[in-house]
């Protein structure tokens, strides 16, 4: 019978000190440092702490023939990709990267971080905004220069979306104060990506998961805040910016629609191995599109696809994205089917929230940002689960 956890397992405190200061770094270092090699120590650090693990303890990871041939296949696709992109240095690094994330999340899948979800996520989470309300009482500046010198509202969403899981995984008393407090700093940062996606997760957590909430009372709440929305529809309108001439509603999303439309022509013209990956920029660079100007005079500032989805497939090619999708949809399946029916549908609502954010931003297969490792772990212990036995593990 498979083992469904209620995350309430042991304790290895080293382990949890590692994932949280990993997120941490990636959600925060970018206000230090512009350099690459600093930003992406904390993948290396935990590559490095799971090698020692995978010496240390008897650890063996079982996967079937089709399953090795599957994964050397897409290693191949992804590696002549590299090769046949215009930097061929960039898209390698990234590549091996994107490696390490695989191979340290599947150790840790094996190793049985199952049990210890919930500690790195609540961790993580209350340590992220205590270090955000620091800053803003420290300082006086706006929100979006005080968080990050990179003053994009989504880039500073994505950071504090990464607190949801952990801070809906906390007891009811903490639950609703701190879920106001880390909607009104989406409001100060301007996100409305943010806003929507934070609402996906909560409409997906109380009303698919609903738990003790009745039908009734779920219906009461809906109608309650259509209600609310038809009331207050012009002040929403004036907060999110929907009728502003280059922000609005009729602005082409604010340009992505160029944005997307370029991708999907480049998509045709490299089917097979795509542009490489992290190489989408290029594209972009060397094409008319990345001073993009609409009605008004308004210039879009286009250096990507503005879509994690479109990216995906522009930057690794049709048969590449698609088995890479396979391999996540698959992961993410198991990963929240081994939970608990509360935790599972926490993780549910994330998925749908960081999905949402995908529509909009290049956020899909990322290691730039906490949600995105948040994610990729998700769905890649979840595969270890799936494929692997827990043999010798304490």
């Amino acid at each position: 019978m498979e083992k469904v956890y209620n995350l309430k397992g042991s304790k290895n405190i080293t382990e949890i000190v590692i994932w949280v200061s990993v997120l941490m770094w990636t959600a925060f270092i970018p206000m230090l440092s512009d350099g690459l090699v600093i930003k992406v120590a904390g993948v290396i650090s935990i590559a490095m702490y799971y090698s020692l693990v995978l010496l240390k303890k008897d650890l063996r990871i079982r996967f079937t023939r089709n399953g090795i041939a599957f994964y050397l296949s897409l290693s191949v696709l992804m590696i002549s990709s590299s090769l046949f992109s215009k930097d061929i240095l960039n898209s390698l690094a990234i590549l091996m990267l994107f490696q390490l994330w695989f191979y340290s999340c599947l150790i840790a899948g094996v190793s049985g971080i199952h049990q210890r979800i919930s500690k790195i996520l609540t961790t993580y989470s209350l340590a992220g905004l205590l270090i955000v309300t620091l800053i803003i009482v420290v300082n006086n500046v706006e929100l979006s220069t005080r968080l990050s010198y990179i003053r994009s509202p989504n880039s500073l969403a994505l950071i504090l979306l990464s607190f949801l899981p952990g801070i809906a995984l906390l007891k009811k008393t903490w639950l609703l104060p701190l879920s106001f407090y880390l909607f009104a700093l989406l409001l100060l940062v301007g996100s409305r990506n943010g806003i929507l996606s934070f609402f996906i997760f909560f409409f997906v957590v109380l009303f698919i998961g609903g738990g003790k909430v009745s039908l009734r009372s779920k219906f009461t709440i809906a109608f309650v805040c259509i209600i609310a929305i038809i009331i207050y529809w012009e002040d929403i309108a004036f907060i999110l910016q929907l009728n502003d001439q280059h922000r609005g509603l009729n602005s082409g999303f604010t340009g992505r629609s160029i944005a997307w439309l370029f991708s999907l022509q480049t998509i045709l013209d490299n089917p097979m191995f795509g542009v490489g990956l992290g190489n989408a920029y290029l594209e972009f660079s060397n094409s008319n599109v990345t001073d993009a100007t609409l009605d008004g005079g308004y210039v879009y500032m286009l250096t990507g696809s503005h879509n994690g989805f479109l990216a995906l497939f522009l930057e690794l090619g049709v048969i590449s994205a698609s088995m890479l999708l396979a391999i996540i949809i698959s992961g993410m399946r198991r990963f929240i089917k081994i939970y608990s029916n509360r935790h599972g549908i926490i993780f549910v609502g994330f998925l749908a929230s960081y999905l949402s954010i995908g529509v909009f931003e290049e956020v899909f297969i990322n290691l730039g940002n906490p949600m995105s490792l948040i994610f990729m772990a998700f769905a890649i212990v979840g595969l270890s689960y799936q494929r692997s036995r827990l043999e010798g593990v304490k």
